[in-house]
């Protein structure tokens, strides 16, 4: 499938289709006399409103359970699906299996393998002493040393399989309870650097600013029939949202609607509409339009944090989930946090006014904020004026630094002056 329509004429087109096939024959399903699950016979324990949190629990503890008429026999094979199947990378050769008996029952060793290229199925072997499975008396298997994946998930059921001690003629079904999953640091926000100081457009106090945003989803959101999706951006104190939208068109078909947003006070949610939905390690691209503080605020301002969160259902009918809020985090051509500026006092002195001169502009300013040590000045000057890429910067000749009511202060150790374009695009090192 292309996805490119600068490059293909059929953009999210298949151009081209084959045929898949089993990787193994189809069987029998359980009939009279095999082993088979009763309604609800995979029962997970550990529940919290009907939810099993893997970070809480290291292991998988579940209820096994037959019909009325029939057994789980010992020596039975069950095999465990782990949902989401694609989340899931089970890297070890073996894990372990436990029975617990039922009361006055037995129920001894179970061995427990994860078979090679099924990243995603565990594999028991119910004990050959065990006494056998009915719809009253219940053993609880208990599956640990698995490897959890990366990346989380909201709540979602697994599935079964069990077969007899030949392991033939199949029953399949699936949990009664949920899992879930925080992700393992990979829900990630950052700010893109943009504008003239990079801090978007209009970084002034209480000015209306663009900024835009980079999230990396940690956990796939589904609106699904059942419960609801949503992300939320939260600002730091004295900000606030005004607009978000998918400003900058990076999304050619799945495109973030103006109307999903539900902007208040300083939070940004967007709400999944209906069906759709954002996998797991996806990225987007998206702007938001707020209204800065009141006040400068400084990028080391330990209030200065920019949060997001997922929120979810997954396929629990009824209840809602909030996974922890996450920290905007800075990187390559991006950034944790923005500061919000004052405008400096400031004039500016050039050495010659003719057209193509060469020479010193002599810049005086009173900053409005404290800047330590290793901090920067940013001279902005329009399209054509060139400082260089190497520029070259100088305390003032002395004369200048006179003692008076308001003297001048030199900046102590300049350390160097680099030149650079804004934007990207301009023919002259204009900053």
């Amino acid at each position: 499938m292309c996805i490119d329509a600068a490059v293909c004429d059929r953009a999210y087109q298949a151009v081209e289709r084959g045929t898949a096939k089993c990787s193994s024959a189809t069987a029998s399903a359980a009939g009279t006399g095999d082993s088979l699950f009763g309604i609800g016979g995979l029962e997970v324990q550990n529940l919290e409103n009907d939810v099993m949190d893997w970070d809480s629990h290291s292991s998988l503890q579940f209820k096994l359970s037959s019909t009325s008429s029939g057994t789980i026999a010992a020596q039975s094979y069950l095999r465990l699906f782990l949902w989401p199947l694609t989340a899931w990378a089970l890297n070890s050769s073996t894990c372990t299996a436990t029975c617990e008996p039922h009361e006055g029952s037995t129920c001894g060793t179970a061995s427990c393998l994860i078979e090679v290229g099924d990243v995603s199925v565990v594999k028991i072997q119910l004990p050959s002493d065990m006494t056998p499975i009915t719809d009253t008396i219940n053993h609880v298997i208990t599956v640990s040393d698995l490897s959890l994946p990366e990346f989380g998930f909201f709540p979602t059921r697994f599935g079964a399989q069990l077969t007899n001690p030949s392991d033939a003629s199949p029953d399949y079904q699936t949990s009664t309870g949920f899992t879930m999953k925080e992700p393992s640091g990979l829900t990630l926000g950052s700010l893109l650097v943009s504008g003239p100081s990079g801090e978007g457009d209009a970084p002034f106090a209480s000015d209306e600013n663009l900024l835009y945003v980079k999230l990396r989803f940690g956990s796939t959101l589904w609106h699904s029939e059942v419960s609801s999706a949503s992300f939320n951006i939260t600002l730091p104190e004295g900000y606030e949202c005004l607009e978000g939208a998918d400003t900058l068109n990076v999304f050619a078909i799945d495109e973030i609607s103006a109307s999903n947003w539900e902007v208040s006070g300083r939070t940004c949610l967007y709400r999944l509409s209906e069906t759709v939905s954002i996998h797991a390690g996806q990225v987007a691209f998206l702007g938001l339009t707020v209204r800065n503080p009141a006040s400068v605020l400084s990028k080391l301002d330990p209030k200065n944090i920019w949060s997001v969160q997922l929120s979810s259902g997954g396929f629990h009918p009824s209840m809602t989930w909030e996974q922890n809020a996450v920290g905007f985090e800075a990187g390559s051509e991006v950034q944790a946090c923005v500061a919000v500026l004052a405008p400096l006092t400031s004039t500016l002195q050039p050495e010659h006014f003719g057209v193509d001169g060469t020479g010193y502009a002599k810049v005086f300013f009173t900053p409005s904020q404290n800047v330590g040590s290793r901090g920067s000045v940013t001279l902005d000057a329009p399209i054509g004026f060139d400082f260089g890429e190497n520029c070259t910067v100088l305390d003032l000749s002395s004369e200048y630094y006179v003692r008076v009511t308001t003297p001048l202060l030199v900046i102590p150790f300049l350390e160097s002056c680099t030149g650079s374009r804004y934007p990207a695009t301009a023919p002259t090192f204009n900053q």
